[in-house]
């Protein structure tokens, strides 16, 4: 009787399969996926090129399952979670820094995953993402049934989410701003949210999913026309940003997208860098329209209801059009080498202007902290805007237009705890 023989023994390189998944990762990270080519992959991990088509189809199907194996060595790495010990907080503390101890450095696993499953049409990978974190979720979930026994099923998923949540946003403000203090906002946030489950296992029904209280604010300015030349190709520029990163967004693929010629683009701007700039610039008016603006109340301890509905404006408006917010995501998770492109430059100093406002608004408000404070007023407000951020990209990724209201409620409750901390 012949005894089956595996891939791995027919291909004549033991082990290649790893390696050949490792090296492409390890290129992900450090290159982008535009910069990958089958020629670099066999070259990186040292094999033929008969040993990658063995097991691959072809150079995005090396790429699918690269992200999936990193974020499946993440997943090795971190589960399952050790059981909960001593005081909630300092327990939920510890959870937090387990789960994001690697975004210290780069968290490539985290934030490959997340900017591959951004592109609005979906696909694979942002189901690949999807199950990722639902899985994730599980386990976090039943590590907080451990520390609260007293909650139902459903109250620890929205738990769990939440939490991962904050895992999510602290890789993005650790990304919009190198200084952002990680480990301090970890630490805030780790017993604000065993605080908030205290209160969700003495009742279920806090933070229901029941809409905001209103507060007036002007509406959100319409959709621009994009039918003159100049606009089209703006328009294309972003989509394409949105979809496939600065690398990605090639002047063939934005030609193509705005159907005209590559002609007209030169008209428009002196390269792609100039190009990339000029389409942010458009789009940030518009996206200025979907921020909380921040005005100042007659009660200021009212703060929470009044971010609440902000929240789910922002969700709202930017799920309507959200072009502006995953083509800065994708050049903030982008790994560019040397000066950054000219485009990023100016959307963060966009972004930055608008926390500069939350933080001023913040100030005034019940939850402003005093000087000692270890979360500054300027990192409450890169926080604020980086949970609003990765619950965007949850929605996108998970393909839905429908507002989670509770999660909107339990995070801004996440605010409020972490603002009387302060």
């Amino acid at each position: 009787m012949r005894r089956a023989v595996g891939k791995e023994q027919r291909s004549g390189a033991p082990g290649a399969r790893e390696r050949i998944l490792d090296a492409t990762f390890a290129l992900l990270a450090e290159e982008g996926r535009h910069a990958v080519d089958m020629k670099r992959i066999t070259e990186a991990a040292g094999v033929k090129a008969s040993s990658v088509y063995w097991f691959f189809r072809d150079k995005d199907d090396v790429v699918l399952e690269a992200v999936g194996h990193g974020t499946l060595e993440w997943i090795r790495r971190k589960f399952p979670l050790a059981p909960p010990v001593g005081d909630p907080g300092e327990a939920a503390f510890a959870l937090l820094r387990h789960l994001t101890d690697d975004f210290s450095e780069r968290a490539d696993f985290w934030r490959i995953g997340l900017q591959m499953s951004l592109p609005r049409q979906g696909g694979t990978m942002a189901r690949r993402v999807a199950e990722m974190r639902e899985r994730t979720g599980e386990e976090v979930a039943s590590w907080w049934s451990v520390v609260e026994p007293e909650l139902d099923g459903d109250t620890a998923v929205a738990l769990a989410r939440l939490t991962m949540s904050a895992v999510g946003a602290l890789l993005i403000a650790r990304r919009a701003d190198a200084g952002f203090p990680t480990r301090v906002a970890a630490g805030e946030c780790g017993h604000a949210l065993a605080g908030l489950a205290g209160r969700l296992a003495a009742d279920p029904e806090a933070f229901a999913a029941a809409g905001p209280t209103p507060v007036a604010r002007s509406a959100p300015r319409p959709a621009e026309d994009v039918t003159g030349s100049r606009e089209r190709i703006l328009a294309a520029t972003l989509a394409v940003l949105a979809e496939e990163g600065y690398r990605g967004a090639t002047i063939a693929r934005i030609t193509r997208r705005a159907e005209v010629s590559t002609s007209s683009v030169y008209w428009v701007c002196d390269n792609k860098e100039d190009l990339v700039r000029q389409a942010i610039g458009r789009a940030a008016d518009g996206w200025y329209s979907t921020v909380p603006a921040c005005l100042p109340l007659a009660d200021p301890a009212s703060w929470p209801a009044y971010l609440d509905e902000g929240f789910e404006r922002y969700l709202l408006a930017n799920l309507a059009a959200p072009d502006f917010v995953l083509a800065g995501l994708q050049l903030t998770l982008d790994e560019e080498p040397g000066r950054p492109p000219a485009g990023y430059t100016l959307y963060r100093a966009i972004r930055e202007s608008v926390r500069e406002r939350t933080a001023r608004w913040l100030q005034v408000m019940a939850c402003a902290g005093g000087p000692d404070a270890e979360l500054r007023t300027e990192d409450f407000a890169l926080w604020i805007h980086a949970l609003m951020d990765e619950t965007f990209t949850q929605l996108v990724i998970a393909r839905t237009d429908a507002v989670p209201h509770r999660h909107v409620r339990l995070t801004v409750a996440l605010l409020e705890a972490l603002a009387a901390r302060r």
